[in-house]
């Protein structure tokens, strides 16, 4: 778990501040470099739920990635996790799988949008920008 730290930037897209959730820490690091190489503020990286939770509190992130290797019982406590501490937090799950169906019939919303974990930079941008931008407007 770790807060990170970085300059503050003045265009709409460089004031986003994303929470990166993902169990596997190479998938992280490169998650993050994207991110900071688009202008998005890393405020804090996180391998499991009680630490994404704790960082939430801490970074009021405007949209946190979490990433699903497995969609389960327990991914989904994951993302219900996330809800219970902001019900307004915007989140976007990235994962290995085609098909979201299991995550979309679990209680609630629990996540904003799904991409694929090999999804394109721009798509990954562009959906964040999505979720975070156009919500706000």
């Amino acid at each position: 778990m770790s807060i990170c730290l970085g300059e503050v930037h003045h265009t709409k897209v460089d004031m986003i501040k994303a929470l990166v959730v993902d169990d596997d820490v190479v998938y992280q690091n490169l998650l993050c470099r994207l991110l900071g190489s688009r202008g998005i503020q890393v405020v804090g990286r996180a391998s499991g739920m009680d630490q994404a939770a704790l960082l939430y509190r801490a970074t009021d992130p405007d949209v946190v990635l979490v990433g699903l290797s497995s969609v389960n019982r327990d991914s989904l406590s994951v993302l219900a996790k996330i809800r219970e501490v902001d019900a307004s937090a915007k989140v976007i799950v990235l994962s290995i799988f085609n098909s979201f169906d299991e995550v979309e019939k679990g209680e609630g919303e629990l996540a904003d949008a799904y991409l694929l974990k090999g999804s394109s930079a721009k798509d990954i941008v562009s959906t964040i920008r999505d979720v975070v931008i156009d919500n706000e407007e």
